[in-house]
């Protein structure tokens, strides 16, 4: 664990950060280092690995779990929507997200290709703009 003065150097006391991919490896790291620093945290993952991930926590009073599959453009631009009326406008955004296959250079088609460029740069940037756009305006 880091030191109090530490955590209190980042200034998260009370800020709202989303982390989408949050209960991947990475993400959980992540949360748990954003909840060290005071920050109130929405953790976003796709099925319910969230909630899963939040409730193992031992305390999770900051913590909040939302599913979302980035992948899927029209319900990252609700789930946005639905974030910023239930939230508000959050003061940062992690992107852990990510898209792959376990194909070869040589098995993988155009489209399977395009599929992951799809769920690992388009979505990126879609999810990025809309809570970007937001901030904004805070």
């Amino acid at each position: 664990m880091m030191s109090t003065k530490y955590l209190e150097a980042f200034g998260l006391e009370g800020k709202d950060v989303w982390v989408i991919g949050g209960a991947g490896y990475l993400g959980q790291a992540t949360v748990e280092l954003l909840q060290s620093a005071g920050a109130k945290v929405l953790c976003i993952d796709i099925e319910d690995r969230s909630r899963n991930f939040i409730e193992s926590l031992l305390e999770n009073s900051n913590l909040s779990a939302a599913s979302l599959n980035t992948r899927d453009i029209e319900r990252s631009k609700h789930f946005v929507l639905e974030q910023l009326s239930n939230r508000g406008v959050p003061d940062g955004l992690i992107d852990l997200s990510y898209a792959s296959t376990a194909k070869g250079f040589d098995e993988l088609s155009a489209e399977e290709f395009d599929e992951v460029n799809h769920g690992g740069i388009t979505a990126s940037f879609i999810l990025g703009r809309e809570v970007g756009n937001a901030m904004k305006t805070k």
